[in-house]
């Protein structure tokens, strides 16, 4: 597809979903008597003006779709939300309701699906007939403890869906063929050699297996033979078959640090580079009608675009005016001549659809932020060395209208640790910046997108070199002038709630409070409760954690855990949890918080009631970000919503 749309892994952003009752003024002496603009409420900066979303062009570019308000999110894992659909020639529009935040077309653009996600992390499909709309859908997969994946669509078949799932074994996702309008699957590939991706003949109908990602680095053919190797901790991250060319574009290391675009010759076996960027990986390529690289992406600061097809040119100069600007084109149809496509900037988005055939544009959406740009600041990236003589790189956003000098900052940390903030429109770190406070971010080693060098670097440095370049950070802030040294704070979710742990135990003199969200106290039991359906992918956590089935790796989990060490906090904590985490089990928290009252510690807890590793509906959202708003408020001296 000629799109990319974003997932994010680890760290979710915090949604300040509550608009304020009794403001509270910042208290901090750099923002006494300033210019810091007036509090920015939800209502404000949460979401478009419309509250739609999710726009998406039929294949057949005849229909547009999109997502409209929700009615109800206290279905577990989702939310009933209303589905548009609009006839472009005629401009009459339906719409049903969906158990979805989210969908996605159907080959034929007369049905569209959805993948829904519960708390549990199982999953339910549902397909919507748009010709023959109903506001009850039933599921046309759903099974007891059984996650999947979408694997392919089908661009020639309107009837049948690939996907893998874990029914079989919980540790394993077999690759079926599932006829949407029987509810009957069959199973393509018994996965018992640690395949992880599949490559597909896209000239089969009914959709043929061309080749096998192995262990996320080996490309293997269907006998078993060795196509690509990326090499030790090398990814195979994207791979389209080129059947006519008899070729594969690949994303991926070829025994080089960085990750690139590649082109193998099959009968050769010859690889050319394509694209690569010396400083970052590729992040991503979009392909053409004729399943050829037409757009490539990476992330070095702000977005970068290289432009294989000229045809696409026009996109980028009506919408990539500079380079803080960010575009994803989220959707287009097959003829790759209708778009849509969302335009960032530090103060907000807007969605458009684009006609490439004679350049024309409609504005479809924007967010309400627009309306609040003079209140909003901007995002910035930065790069320093760390003690080690490492290049760290990562974003700073100082408070618009307040000096940045000696200011309260909250040191933000992504999660995974295999993600990285990238650049673009953020609502929490707007909402962080509005009650004036810096708002740091740090690409630390161990994160994704910089190389296997960098990536590497993060092997077994939980707690140490890892954490070693988030205080650099902050210690580049500090001798930059930006940040007052006893006021900073410490924030994640995911491994960013580990990090915050490990700040306020290890470091605590660095910090004036922590905000853990989810995050992992111990990792002896983390590697004692990994998630089954994560096993495929415990190599590479042993590599950053180790294993507890061995004594020197053991002992070294126990000395990265900040539940041994809960006796060295000096400041307060505020650690929230979800009940239905499977990923972070609440025990992770609900022992730390018990270990650290008991050492008489200033912690508060709460425990988010049928909440899995996310936020949860809009209530929990809200109450979260209350929460928030008036922890830093009292810690640094920030202005809050009371």
């Amino acid at each position: 597809m000629f799109y990319r749309i974003n997932i994010v892994l680890g760290l979710i952003a915090v949604f300040f979903l509550s608009a304020c009752s009794s403001p509270q003024l910042a208290t901090h002496q750099s923002l006494i008597n300033t210019n810091l603009p007036d509090l920015i409420t939800v209502n404000d900066i949460n979401g478009s003006d419309d509250a739609t979303h999710s726009y998406q062009v039929s294949p057949d570019g005849k229909t547009l779709a999109w997502i409209g308000p929700f009615y109800s999110s206290n279905y577990i894992g989702g939310h009933l939300s209303t589905l548009f659909y609009k006839n472009l020639a005629t401009g009459s529009e339906n719409n049903l309701r969906v158990w979805a935040g989210y969908y996605n077309w159907m080959p034929g653009s007369k049905k569209v699906y959805a993948d829904l996600r519960h708390h549990n992390e199982v999953s339910t499909l549902y397909v919507m007939d748009l010709e023959h709309p109903s506001d009850e859908n039933k599921p046309v997969f759903e099974l007891a403890d059984t996650r999947l994946f979408i694997i392919d669509t089908l661009k020639d078949d309107v009837n049948h869906i690939l996907f893998s799932h874990n029914n079989r074994d919980k540790k394993e996702f077999d690759l079926y063929r599932l006829n949407i309008n029987t509810q009957k699957t069959t199973l393509l590939y018994k996965n018992t050699n640690n395949i992880s991706g599949y490559v597909l003949d896209r000239t089969v109908k009914e959709g043929a297996v061309f080749a096998y990602i192995q262990e996320g680095k080996k490309i293997l053919a269907i006998d078993g033979s060795v196509l690509f190797d990326a090499g030790e901790n090398g990814v195979v991250q994207q791979v389209e078959y080129d059947k006519k060319s008899n070729a594969l574009w690949l994303l991926a290391n070829n025994n080089s640090d960085k990750i690139q675009l590649l082109k193998l010759d099959i009968s050769s076996m010859a690889v050319q580079v394509v694209v690569a960027d010396e400083n970052v990986d590729i992040s991503y390529y979009g392909m053409d009608e004729k399943y050829q690289p037409a757009v490539v992406v990476s992330h070095p600061g702000y977005q970068k675009f290289t432009l294989l097809d000229k045809r696409f040119q026009p996109i980028l100069d009506k919408f990539k005016t500079a380079d803080n600007v960010r575009v994803d084109i989220t959707s287009s149809d097959d003829k790759r001549e209708l778009f849509t496509i969302i335009k960032y900037t530090d103060f907000g988005s807007e969605t458009y659809l684009y006609d490439l055939r004679d350049d024309s544009s409609e504005l479809l959406s924007e967010s309400r932020s627009l309306a609040f740009s003079e209140k909003l600041s901007l995002r910035e990236p930065i790069q320093f060395t760390s003690r080690d003589g490492l290049t760290v790189n990562g974003y700073i956003t100082k408070p618009n209208g307040v000096e940045a000098k000696n200011l309260p900052m909250v040191l933000l940390v992504h999660g995974g640790p295999m993600f990285r903030d990238y650049w673009s429109y953020s609502q929490e770190v707007q909402l962080l910046a509005n009650r004036g406070y810096a708002v740091l971010q740090i690409n630390y080693r161990g994160s994704v997108g910089y190389g296997k060098k960098f990536f590497e670097a993060g092997f077994g440095e939980f707690s140490k070199a890892m954490h070693n370049d988030l205080i650099d950070g902050v210690d580049w802030a500090i001798q930059e002038g930006i940040a007052d040294p006893k006021k900073v704070a410490i924030m994640g979710a995911s491994y960013g709630g580990y990090a915050t742990l490990v700040g306020m135990t290890k470091t605590p003199e660095k910090f004036a409070c922590g905000v853990d969200i989810f995050g992992m106290s111990d990792i002896e039991l983390m590697s004692k409760n990994f998630p089954v359906h994560w096993e495929a992918y415990r190599p590479i956590w042993d590599k950053y954690i180790g294993s507890h089935t061995d004594s020197v790796e053991l002992k070294a989990m126990r000395e990265a855990s900040p539940i041994n060490y809960v006796e060295k906090i000096q400041a307060p904590i505020l650690v929230i949890q979800g009940s239905k985490d499977i990923r972070v089990i609440p025990a992770q928290s609900r022992e730390f918080v018990k270990k650290a009252i008991a050492a008489g510690k200033d912690i508060q807890y709460w425990e988010m009631t049928g909440v899995g590793h996310n936020y949860g509906d809009q209530y929990n959202q809200e109450k979260l970000r209350s929460k928030v708003d008036n922890f830093f408020a009292q810690c640094l001296g920030g202005q809050s919503a009371g």
